[in-house]
């Protein structure tokens, strides 16, 4: 460990849903999270004793408006840059 969750302390940690196949049973809980536990088992993400992520999105801003913008907008940018798709020979 790199720091301590205490009162008075700003804290960087994420809440982690080990209830899933993946990990039951789990020997080697650190090991596999690194290996076999995937971003859509984390349930929070905190950052400086904030939280940032719930479930995916943003609490204190929409996400889901951002994600619909970039994917009305995405297909105008693409074409307006003019790319050319490259076929292998």
């Amino acid at each position: 460990m790199t720091g301590e969750i205490a009162a008075g302390k700003a804290a960087d940690f994420l809440v982690v849903d080990l209830d899933v196949p993946e990990l039951t049973p789990s020997y080697d809980l650190e090991w596999e999270l690194v290996r076999l536990a995937g971003r859509d088992q984390i349930t929070a993400v905190v950052v400086d004793g904030k939280l940032r992520l719930w479930q995916g999105w943003p609490p204190d801003w929409d996400g889901r408006a951002l994600v619909a913008r970039a994917a009305k907008m995405g297909p105008e940018v693409v074409r307006r840059a003019n790319l050319r798709r490259v076929e292998p020979r």
